[in-house]
Parts: structure tokens; C-alpha cells; sequence
């Protein structure tokens, strides 16, 4: 009898531990799968959420495009009316002059509080056409439809079609790649000085000076002599001497850069860039770091090779966004804006250029 009742403790103690082991699976069962509905709702959330940012976004930029249109049109008309009464004024004295430029000098180093707050105020106006531009530039989804053309001709119809319509905008399908570069830097030439006329009158000679920085490593092959550099400037002769090139580059007004020497190397001539900037900054902005921030981003991509500034654009990209959010309503959002879209510029150039040179589908990219 004893050894029955032992038998049937112990199939008893067996029996409760499958319980309780069947219990803990089910439980764990069940906290996985509240786990993952969990899991279901953050992720739904999230997403109307992003929805809903995006939506607004979309509101706000459609109104100041809206906004900077009115503004353009208003400003325009100033302009006229500007232009029509100078004509009928004499000009100021030498001494009304020279006391509104100690006027504007005063207020470009005054650190008061007050000061401050006006100069601010100052770049509200551009600051909202920059903010209309940015909110329009391609996103990494436009890109990729882009990118997956396979002629240039197809290539260039879809940019007409995009964000970056402005810069192909009358390009010829059948145009020479030489002649698309051409295009393309008159066009960024026309882009800066736009959006230095955004800019109050003291910092518009530096802001015209920084869309330079973009054209330094063509600066450089020309001062070498190379064919490329060469093909930029058409009524320059294919023999001409170090003479002739320094003074095409005079007369497109990159003196400062004309009088380096052939083999002095891109860290000269960023360094004189940088000089030539800084001397055109208005009298105590040389003080703020800050302002340098885009062109330090820039200036390592012009020195390296195209794969290199391929891999790179990224991290760069995600900077001068950065400094533009950051430093907004500051001269500084300008020249970030000014590089991120010379980053844009610069990936629709080499996109040309490579269904140009090739004629055939780009290596990795879909039919």
C-alpha cells in the first residue's frame, strides 16, 4: 500500500509541474503577443503622426511659396519705383555718404540687445524665401525616381518635370555635356546672386563671393591648364598660355584666385578663397565661427575625387540641414542653404554626365 501511494504522489507532483509549465508557456504566449499588438499601435501611431508633420509642412511651404511670390512681385515693384525716382534726384553729397556708411558700420557692430533684435529682424525677409526654396528641394524619393533613368535625354525630361526644373529648364535633349556644364554654372551664378539680393546691401558682395567656393576645382584646372577647365571658358584658345587663363579668370571675376601660381595647389587656393571672403564680410561679422560652418562642410568635397564625394554627401547633407535649422534667421541659414543646394546641383551634373558618357544604362541602376 505504501509503495501505491508513493507511485501515485509522484504522478500527482508530475501532473501539477505540467500544469504549471503549460501555465508559464501560455503566459509567455500571451505577454508576446500583447508585446506585438503593442508594437502594432506605437508603430500606427508614429506614422499618423509623421503623416500629420508632414501634411503641415506641406501647408506651411505652400504658403510661404505663396508668400515669397507676393513679396518678389511687391519688391519688384518698390524696385521700379525706386529706380524711376533716383533718376530724378541728384546725387547725395560726399558727407550724406560717408555719415550713412558710419551709420551702417555702427549698427553692424553694435551688440546690444536692441541691435541684435533689428538685424534680425533684417533677415526675416530672406529667410522666408530661403525657407519656401528649401521646403522645394528634391527628397531622397525624387532622387531615386530620377536616378533611375536610363538616357540622359530621359534623365533630363524627368527633371524638367521635378524640383530641379529651374536648372534643366530649355536644356536641349541632344546638348554636348560641355555645353550642360555651362548651363549649369551660369545657372548657379544666377541662383547666388538671386539670393544675395535677398540679403541686406553690407553682406551681398560675400554671399556672391561664397558661390565661388563650388567652382574652385575648375578654377584650379584651368590654372593648370586642363582640357575640361579649358572646355568651360569657349573664347579661351585651345594654346592659351598662363597669361590668357588668369586674365579669363579676371574677367569672370575671380580676380583674387587669377594671380596663384599653376601648381599652387588646392590649399592655397581655398585659402585665398577664404581671405577673400572673410575681407568681404561686413565689419565684425568675421567674429562668428559659425558663418565659416558651410564652406568647412564644402571645402573637403572639392578635394576629393568624384567616388569619394559620392560615399561622403550624406554626412554633409545632414550637417548643413543642421546648420540651416539652427542658425536660422542668420546669414548663416543662407550660406547653408546656398551648399546644400550645390550638393544638389553637383548630383544632377554627374547624373548627366553619366548616361552622357556612357549611352547605356548606368552600372546598378534599374531598366
Amino acid at each position: 500500500m505504501a509503495h501505491r501511494s508513493d507511485a501515485t504522489e509522484a504522478r500527482d507532483a508530475e501532473q501539477a509541474i505540467e500544469r504549471v509549465l503549460r501555465e508559464e508557456r501560455d503566459a509567455a504566449a500571451a505577454l508576446d503577443e500583447a508585446r506585438r499588438d503593442a508594437a502594432a499601435i506605437v508603430d500606427a501611431a508614429r506614422d499618423e503622426g509623421r503623416a500629420i508633420v508632414n501634411r503641415a509642412m506641406e501647408r506651411v511651404a505652400r504658403w510661404q511659396a505663396a508668400h515669397a511670390l507676393a513679396v518678389d512681385r511687391r519688391s519688384d515693384a518698390l524696385r521700379g519705383e525706386a529706380d524711376r525716382s533716383a533718376r530724378a534726384r541728384h546725387a547725395p553729397q560726399r558727407d550724406a555718404i560717408d555719415a550713412a556708411v558710419a551709420r551702417l558700420a555702427a549698427r553692424l557692430t553694435d551688440r546690444t540687445p536692441t541691435a541684435m533684435a533689428a538685424r534680425r529682424a533684417d533677415t526675416a525677409f530672406a529667410q522666408a524665401r530661403l525657407q519656401a526654396r528649401h521646403g522645394a528641394m528634391p527628397d531622397e524619393h525624387a532622387w531615386h525616381a530620377l536616378e533611375a533613368s536610363r538616357t540622359a535625354a530621359h534623365y533630363l525630361a524627368l527633371a524638367r518635370s521635378g524640383p530641379l526644373a529651374r536648372w534643366v529648364e530649355g536644356m536641349g535633349d541632344d546638348a554636348d555635356l560641355h555645353r550642360i556644364e555651362r548651363e549649369l554654372r551660369g545657372r548657379w551664378r544666377r541662383y547666388v546672386d538671386e539670393v544675395a539680393r535677398w540679403q541686406a546691401p553690407a553682406w551681398r558682395d560675400a554671399t556672391r563671393w561664397f558661390g565661388v567656393l563650388v567652382e574652385l576645382p575648375l578654377v584650379a584646372g584651368l590654372l593648370r591648364g586642363d582640357e575640361r577647365a579649358r572646355a568651360a571658358w569657349p573664347e579661351l584658345p585651345a594654346n592659351a598660355d598662363v597669361r590668357a587663363r588668369a586674365e579669363v579668370l579676371r574677367s569672370a571675376g575671380f580676380a583674387p584666385l587669377a594671380a596663384l601660381p599653376q601648381d599652387g595647389g588646392a590649399r592655397a587656393l581655398t585659402a585665398t578663397w577664404l581671405a577673400e571672403w572673410r575681407r568681404r564680410l561686413p565689419p565684425g561679422a568675421q567674429r562668428d565661427r559659425a558663418l565659416s560652418a558651410p564652406a568647412e562642410w564644402l571645402v573637403p568635397r572639392l578635394r576629393d575625387e568624384a567616388a569619394a564625394r559620392a560615399a561622403a554627401v550624406e554626412p554633409v547633407r545632414r550637417a548643413l540641414v543642421k546648420l540651416f535649422r539652427r542658425h536660422a534667421f542668420s546669414p548663416v541659414a543662407t550660406y547653408a542653404h546656398l551648399a546644400l543646394v550645390a550638393l544638389d546641383v553637383e548630383r544632377l551634373r554627374g547624373g548627366v554626365a553619366a548616361r552622357s558618357l556612357a549611352g547605356t544604362p548606368v552600372a546598378g541602376e534599374r531598366a
